[in-house]
């Protein structure tokens, strides 16, 4: 359900609704340990028109080393 909800917002392209996706990208990739679906999300929110909601998923980390 939030999966389906941060691709909607992705999909809108706007500028709110890009770092609201980002926000619960992060969230909730972070708690499932970056599940398939989740990290598929967030190279979405990586290739997004707005550069603020690029800049916010590409600062998300996803492995440390």
């Amino acid at each position: 359900m939030l999966l389906v909800a941060a691709r909607r917002l992705t999909a809108h392209g706007g500028h709110g609704q890009g770092l609201l996706a980002a926000a619960l990208t992060e969230a909730i990739g972070t708690r499932t340990g970056w599940a398939a679906p989740w990290r598929q999300q967030l190279r979405a929110l990586r290739r997004h028109p707005v550069a603020d909601v690029r800049d916010a998923a590409l600062n998300q980390m996803t492995a440390y080393e």
